[in-house]
C-alpha cells in the first residue's frame, strides 16, 4: 500500500508541476521554466543520495546517462509549450498514450515479445487519440502533437531507466537526470532569461522541488514494488490535472476528450493487466528451462 500512495503523490505533483507551467508559459519562455525543475531539484541531491556519490563517477554507461538525462529538457519543453494553447487536462490525456508507445518501441528496441492482447490495446489507446484530437475538427490544431512527442520521449525515457537499471541503482540514473538536465538546460538560458518577479521566482522554485521530490517518490515506489503493480495508478495524474486545470483556470474537458482518455487509460490498464500476468507465467517457463 505505502509504494502505491508514494506513486499517486508523486503524480498528483506532476500535475501541479503542469498547472505551473502553464501559469508561468504566459510570461516566461518555455526553456527558462525548465530550466528551474532542474536547478531548484538540486539541492534536494545531498538528502537522496547521501553518501553514494562515489557511484555517479563508476557507471557502465555513462553515455546513455546523459542521453537519458536530456530527454527531459526536450519532453518539457514539448508539453509547455502545448500548454500554452492547451487545456491541461487535455494535454495530460494525451501524455497518458506514452506507456502504449513504449509497449510497441519494446519490440525492436528491448526485443519484447508482444502478443495479439497487447497489441490490439495499443491500437485502441490510439483510437483514443483520435477521439480526442478529432483531426479535421479543428479542436486541438498543430499542438496535440506535442503533448504526443513528449509522450513518445517519455517511452524511450522509461527503455533507457530499462537498460540502466541492469547496471545502476536508480538513486544514481536520477542524480544523473538532475545534473545532467541542469547542464544542458543552462546552457540556452543566457539566450530565452526573463528576470522573474516575486511570485515568478517562487513559483519557479515550486516546480523545481516539486519536481525533485516527485522523482525521488517515484524512484522510491519502485525500488519498493514490481512496475507492474505500480503502473496503473500513475492515472491518478488526469485527476489532478483536471481539478488543477478546473480550480486555476476554470477549464473542464468536454465529451470527447473525456471519452477520448476513457479509451486511452483502459487500453493502458490493459496493457498493464497483460504485464502483470504475464511475469510470472516468464518467471515460470525460465524455471521448467534450468
Amino acid at each position: 500500500m505505502f509504494p502505491i500512495l508514494l506513486v499517486i503523490v508523486a503524480v498528483s505533483l506532476y500535475a501541479v508541476i503542469d498547472g505551473l507551467a502553464k501559469v508561468m508559459v504566459q510570461d516566461m519562455d518555455v526553456l527558462q521554466i525548465i530550466w528551474s525543475r532542474f536547478a531548484f531539484a538540486l539541492p534536494l541531491l545531498p538528502i537522496i543520495v547521501g553518501r553514494r556519490w562515489p557511484e555517479l563517477f563508476h557507471v557502465e554507461r555513462p553515455g546513455l546517462q546523459i542521453a537519458r538525462g536530456l530527454i527531459p529538457i526536450v519532453a518539457g519543453g514539448a508539453i509547455v509549450l502545448a500548454l500554452r494553447v492547451m487545456p491541461l487536462a487535455d494535454a495530460t490525456a494525451l501524455m497518458f498514450v506514452s506507456p502504449l508507445m513504449l509497449t510497441a518501441l519494446a519490440v525492436p528496441l528491448l526485443k519484447e515479445r508482444v502478443g495479439l492482447h497487447r497489441w490490439s490495446a495499443v491500437t485502441i489507446g490510439f483510437l483514443g487519440v483520435l477521439i480526442i484530437v478529432r483531426p479535421g475538427g479543428g479542436a486541438m490544431q498543430w499542438a496535440a502533437l506535442l503533448p504526443l512527442l513528449t509522450a513518445f520521449l517519455y517511452a524511450l525515457y522509461q527503455i533507457a531507466t530499462r537498460v540502466l537499471s541492469r547496471t545502476a541503482a536508480p538513486l544514481v540514473t536520477f542524480a544523473y537526470m538532475v545534473i545532467v538536465g541542469t547542464a544542458g538546460s543552462t546552457l540556452a538560458l543566457p539566450f530565452v532569461w526573463r528576470t522573474p518577479d516575486a511570485l515568478g521566482w517562487a513559483m519557479m522554485a515550486a516546480s523545481g522541488l516539486l519536481h525533485g521530490l516527485a522523482h525521488y517518490l517515484v524512484t522510491r515506489a519502485f525500488a519498493l514494488a514490481p512496475a507492474a503493480i505500480l503502473a496503473p495508478f500513475n492515472y491518478a495524474q488526469l485527476i489532478g490535472a483536471t481539478a488543477f486545470g478546473y480550480l486555476v483556470f476554470g477549464d473542464l474537458p468536454d465529451r470527447w476528450t473525456i471519452v477520448g482518455a476513457l479509451v486511452i487509460v483502459g487500453a493502458g490498464l490493459y496493457v498493464a493487466y497483460r504485464e502483470r500476468r504475464r511475469r510470472p507465467l516468464a518467471a515460470i517457463e525460465v524455471a521448467q528451462d534450468s
